[in-house]
């Protein structure tokens, strides 16, 4: 009889101990919810900063990972902020982790940023508008778009 009661409590043990695995697995395996759902823009702050909301009207804040715009009183401000609303128009909007921290000092999501299956960060480079930035050339980790984002800088003339 104890024989027979103690194989169950292993095997409940182990039956537990493989949930628990599980759970952990799940739980690292970098899908974000951000990543899930298709967002539409509420606003573009600037060039590489957008505010975005998804089905139930949730808003979150975006810092485009790789890129570098122009500030306020910049030139080439407002037509980076123009050519990233441009570039979104009313199209849904899909972010992703871009392997590096999940959100700034700022609060701020850090994703790419792609709209019909074009990533907006490097189109932005592309046409001069941002450069290649926040990158594993200085204190920040290497994100998987990087070497595109720095081929693209290094080929593209800046707006100003």
């Amino acid at each position: 009889m104890r024989t027979s009661n103690q194989k169950k409590i292993v095997a409940l043990g182990l039956a537990l101990f493989a949930l628990m695995g599980l759970y952990v697995v799940s739980s690292q395996s970098g899908e974000d919810e951000s990543n899930k759902a298709t967002w539409s823009l509420v606003k573009v702050v600037d060039g590489d900063t957008i505010d975005v909301k998804d089905s139930t009207e949730v808003v979150q804040r975006v810092r485009l990972v790789g890129l570098d715009t122009a500030e306020p009183g910049e030139c080439g401000f407002r037509e980076a902020s123009e050519a990233l609303a441009q570039l979104i128009g009313t199209n849904k909007i899909n972010l992703s982790l871009a392997g590096t921290e999940d959100k700034d000092r700022y609060g701020r999501l850090l994703r790419y940023v792609d709209v019909e299956g074009r990533d907006l960060g490097l189109e932005l480079i592309k046409d001069g508008y941002g450069i290649a930035a926040y990158d594993s050339r200085t204190k920040y980790p290497k994100h998987s778009r990087e070497d595109s984002y720095i081929s693209a800088d290094e080929s593209s003339s800046n707006f100003c």
